[in-house]
């Protein structure tokens, strides 16, 4: 390496580049340092990545699944247990996972199937959902990667996140932004989501009839990519990501910085190539 250390010139080595997929992951999938607002929007982008069918945002209640960070009404055996007070998931049985101690399996009927599902502690259920090794026979269960790549032998009914270094634009030789790719991608087959009970706000139109009556046409359904997109949006734009630094949506910080609709694998998956800045010095 050139030695410039007498120049009076101090150069921009990155150096919070390396782990910045991971800090971006951990900051959408878990609850940590933030807010009741910041939350629901994570237990709505956990509920997608976790339930791949049309009742994905309904509560148990309305026919769909719990939060996954659920902690009442479970038939657990010991609830004083620090795990039990992390929150449990419900996911499917042949996930992998070991059911939490205490706890029943539960048959759950939807539009397309009936299928046994069990609780386990909430994070384990998210960390199950990552790429973090190279055996490529597990990737097939996983939905979060590090790469834009998405295999052509890919065909589960899903809906995938893929964060990844997009590209990085050099402001001066201490500045540069780093623009970062979300690829937010669902098979065709699963776009359609139904709007639970909790998002009652959402409506087409309301007014008053001829006959003096009020009414509300409400939304019914949602796109998978749409509800994924603003939610990562909403949650990452002006975000201090630790380790990071602040993650922006604007062509201020960069012209890279845009959301485009896409097809993947040419047919079966379609979604957003979401690209976010932030900007990044480590000088020396």
């Amino acid at each position: 390496m050139i030695d410039n250390s007498a120049s009076g010139y101090a150069y921009n080595r990155l150096t919070n580049l390396d782990g910045i997929e991971d800090r971006i992951i951990w900051y959408l999938l878990y609850y940590e340092n933030k807010t009741k607002e910041e939350k629901e929007i994570v237990t709505k982008i956990r509920r997608i990545l976790l339930y791949n069918n049309f009742q994905a945002l309904l509560t148990l209640e309305e026919g769909g699944y719990p939060d996954p960070d659920s902690r009442e009404n479970i038939n657990v055996t010991d609830k004083t247990a620090d795990d039990y007070y992390c929150g449990l998931a419900l996911v499917p049985q042949n996930q992998g996972l070991k059911p939490y101690p205490g706890t029943n399996v539960e048959v759950i009927t939807s539009q397309q199937t009936t299928s046994n599902f069990i609780w386990v502690k909430a994070d384990d259920a998210i960390s199950n959902l990552i790429f973090n090794d190279d055996d490529v026979d597990f990737e097939s269960s996983k939905r979060v990667f590090r790469s834009p790549r998405l295999d052509a032998a890919f065909t589960a009914e899903c809906s995938l996140l893929k964060i990844y270094v997009d590209s990085i634009t050099p402001v001066n030789h201490l500045n540069a932004v780093v623009n970062v790719g979300i690829d937010i991608i669902t098979h065709s087959q699963i776009i359609n989501l139904k709007v639970s009970d909790r998002d009652k706000n959402y409506f087409i139109q309301e007014g008053t009839s001829k006959t003096g009556d009020k009414y509300i046409i409400p939304v019914h359904t949602k796109s998978r990519v749409t509800v994924l997109t603003q939610a990562i949006i909403a949650l990452l734009n002006g975000a201090q990501v630790q380790g990071v630094g602040t993650m922006v949506f604007s062509r201020d910080m960069s012209i890279y910085n845009r959301a485009q609709y896409g097809i993947w694998n040419n047919r079966d998956f379609e979604g957003m190539k979401l690209v976010m800045g932030v900007s990044m010095s480590g000088v020396s």
